[in-house]
């Protein structure tokens, strides 16, 4: 589970970074008070999907395998970690599929239970 890897990297003394993808139809609207809301989104996130050790949060804008890829050598990383839904059915896992064609990295892939998986 992803709250298993985030304790492994935790107890391991590994950084755990996590590189969360936005398209630019689904931004949240920050308007009030632009760092303060996007400070406020980062901590709802990681305190909502990154349970068990202390990430820090990468937020992107654009095709999320493309910027997966993009990140891997700049952030130095070493594995690449991705949650997901275990479909690979036709129109499903764009991401997992272009990872696992690309990465220059190891990739683990780490399986969504029923109730978090996306509909």
């Amino acid at each position: 589970s992803a709250q298993a890897a985030f304790e492994l990297a935790a107890t391991s003394g590994l950084e755990a970074i996590v590189i969360h993808v936005l398209d630019e139809d689904h931004i949240p609207a920050f308007n009030d008070h632009p760092p303060h809301d996007a400070q406020a989104f980062s901590e709802e996130f990681v305190a909502r999907h990154c349970p068990g050790g202390p990430v820090q949060l990468e937020l992107r804008i654009g095709v999320p395998a493309d910027e997966v890829l993009a990140a891997v050598t700049p952030l130095d990383a070493d594995l690449l970690a991705l949650a997901w839904a275990q479909g690979l059915e036709h129109g499903r896992a764009h991401v997992v599929k272009r990872l696992l064609q690309h990465s220059p990295v190891p990739l683990l892939l780490l399986p969504l239970t029923p109730a978090v998986a996306p509909t």
